[in-house]
């Protein structure tokens, strides 16, 4: 497949005063759960229903053997533990939409508006310099007034603030945000504060009624997904602190995958449907080489990536697909590490990259941002690194 198959954007240019994107600030849940409990536990669920009807030949073909793969793959996840706002009993625990949802908003409201206030301090801004606050979540089910004008209060935001909402973008979101973001300040020329949060715990659900590939794709999310909150400043210039230049962007949706990953809502909540989307990544990697060979860089150039860790496939399939180092890919598995972060998952990359002296690239290194989601879609960034200190030096 080639991007003119897709719904391919590619906006911008290499202006040597593009917007530079501060280094993310994360904010992870205070209690984390152990990844191997955690499989136990998803194990311990599903007990009965795999010993039901033992020997029967139909449920063993669509529902035993696809539980016991799932239950197979959990345990091979490349994930330590998992940051949760909730512990791990009430994970588990049978509620209602109403309460999922409660639980959700409770979590970005206590989080959001601290890690909205590490975001400006780390990049030298205060409230009164943001004109926008762009926002994205996909694991509230309803809010209104928007997150974002609910951040934008919280954080002490100008009442003129423009607030940006997107929801939907699940795992894309955070990188769908930072498109945004630098769409706004391209054209306003002043700072956005980005907000990215997730969170997957008060989304657990046991679904003994599905069976073959859904059901897989359920029991493998429920060992996969973990809660965070990220922010970052997108600001007109380089200034003070270190932070990405967003030099160009891509996006690309491929038609017909609707039915990929996504959200199908129940009377107790949404439930999480997920399909063999690895064997996806690859009919969007043509589109990040015309990326790349558009600005004339090759593969060999990145000195790093910050791709979204979704999960062990889906980093090895972009890594093969590009042709891509261990090195160029570390932060994506160093993110992992604590799970599938869904939209802030990019920014945790990003921060793991700036902190290692080992993965942050030289002063104007260049680099390749991607986050994958349902669409099937990808956001992706070209950037070049910005270190002060060096740029004084130099």
């Amino acid at each position: 497949m080639d991007g003119s198959r897709a719904s391919l954007a590619v906006t911008g240019d290499l202006d040597a005063q593009a917007p530079v994107m501060s280094v993310p600030e994360i904010v992870f849940p205070p209690q984390s759960l152990d990844h191997r409990v955690l499989v136990a536990a998803i194990r311990a669920q599903y007990g009965p229903s795999l010993q039901h009807l033992r020997g029967n030949p139909d449920y063993e073909v669509n529902y035993t053997r696809p539980a016991e793969v799932a239950l197979k793959l959990c345990g091979v996840l490349a994930i330590d533990e998992h940051p949760m706002h909730l512990a791990l009993r009430d994970v588990v625990r049978p509620r209602r939409l109403a309460t999922r949802n409660r639980q959700a908003r409770q979590a970005f409201d206590a989080y959001s508006p601290l890690a909205a206030k590490m975001a400006m301090d780390a990049a030298q801004v205060t409230p009164d310099d943001i004109g926008a606050v762009v926002v994205a979540n996909s694991t509230i089910t309803a809010a209104m007034p928007s997150l974002a004008h609910g951040v934008a209060a919280a954080a002490g935001l100008s009442r003129r603030t423009e607030a940006i909402a997107l929801a939907g973008e699940g795992c894309n979101g955070g990188a769908a945000a930072i498109l945004r973001a630098r769409d706004y300040v391209q054209a306003r020329g002043r700072p956005a504060l980005i907000v990215v949060g997730d969170y997957a715990s008060p989304w657990f659900h046991l679904e003994p009624d599905l069976r073959g590939d859904r059901l897989r794709g359920s029991i493998l999310s429920s060992a996969l997904f973990s809660d965070a909150t990220a922010a970052a400043v997108m600001l007109p210039a380089p200034g003070p602190a270190a932070g990405f230049r967003i030099l160009d962007t891509a996006s690309v949706c491929l038609p017909g995958t609707e039915d990929a990953l996504g959200w199908e809502v129940r009377d107790d909540g949404p439930h999480f449907f997920l399909t063999d989307t690895p064997k996806l990544v690859p009919a969007v990697l043509p589109v990040i080489r015309n990326f790349l060979q558009d600005l004339g860089w090759r593969p060999g150039d990145l000195e790093v990536c910050i791709f979204h860790s979704g999960g062990n496939a889906i980093i090895k399939a972009i890594q093969q697909g590009l042709g891509l180092t261990d090195h160029q890919v570390e932060p994506a598995w160093q993110s992992l590490r604590s799970g599938n972060l869904m939209s802030p998952a990019v920014f945790h990359a990003m921060a793991i990259a700036a902190a290692d002296p080992a993965l942050r690239p030289r002063h104007g290194g260049r680099g390749l941002l991607a986050g994958f989601g349902p669409g099937f879609a990808m956001s992706a960034a070209a950037f070049e690194y910005h270190d002060p200190s060096a740029a004084i030096t130099a």
